[in-house]
């Protein structure tokens, strides 16, 4: 299950000194206005710095939409490229002072590149929540937690197939942040969970297909 998000006015500060090369970092379940990591070295000497603004304006789709609603906040940032090595250290800085900050996970590690996904992905939800009826026809129904579902339909070079397939298989029974873009036009298909299942089709000597299945961490309902 997701974890429950730490609430904080102002800001939530984190220090991390990674054991392994740091290539990303990903915040989930995080809501504030935005977010700052930085890569500081045994001397205080700032090697990288990334901010970004959390805002979500995908709901401001005409003229009044954008005086009447305030901008949501963004689910999940991506920040590639950090690049901390052992001996070196990360600060995350999420909010800008103001308001109230959340975050649920922290997730720091390696990139796995796989190809790229093409349209025809899926995006859904499992509901557990139960439904019973009784002998008269009266609808109870009992509200449960809930997980994301994407269905990501790749293209990879054939050449490549035996190497991703060894490398994912390293993820299994494992949560990730599984995405096909960074930014913020990811369509909704960015899911921290595990993959479910993965299948590849070998379509020719020069490109393949593969389409990976992934359920995400259930959230609390």
């Amino acid at each position: 299950m997701l974890s429950a998000p730490l609430s904080k006015s102002g800001t939530i500060t984190y220090t991390i000194e990674p054991t392994e090369l740091t290539r990303s970092v990903g915040l989930v379940g995080v809501s504030a206005a935005e977010a700052t990591i930085e890569v500081l070295n045994p001397a205080d000497a700032v090697l990288v710095t990334r901010t970004r603004y959390l805002a979500d304006y995908s709901e401001m789709v005409d003229a009044l939409a954008m005086v009447t609603i305030e901008p949501r906040k963004v689910e999940n940032a991506i920040f590639e490229d950090i690049i901390c090595q052992p001996g070196n250290r990360i600060e995350i800085t999420i909010g800008d002072g103001a308001g109230t900050v959340e975050i649920s996970e922290i997730i720091i590690g390696n990139t796995i590149t796989v190809g790229d996904v093409v349209f025809g992905a899926t995006i859904g939800i499992d509901d557990f929540s139960a439904e019973t009826t009784d002998g008269y026809g009266n609808v109870s129904i009992t509200r449960r937690g809930y997980r994301d579902v994407t269905k990501f339909p790749v293209v990879v070079k054939t050449g490549d197939v035996k190497r991703l397939r060894r490398k994912l298989a390293g993820l299994r029974a494992k949560f990730a942040l599984f995405y096909h873009t960074a930014d913020d036009t990811d369509y909704g298909t960015t899911v921290f969970g595990r993959y479910e299942s993965l299948e590849m089709i070998l379509s020719g000597p020069t490109i393949s297909d593969l389409e990976l299945i992934v359920k995400g961490a259930t959230y609390d309902a």
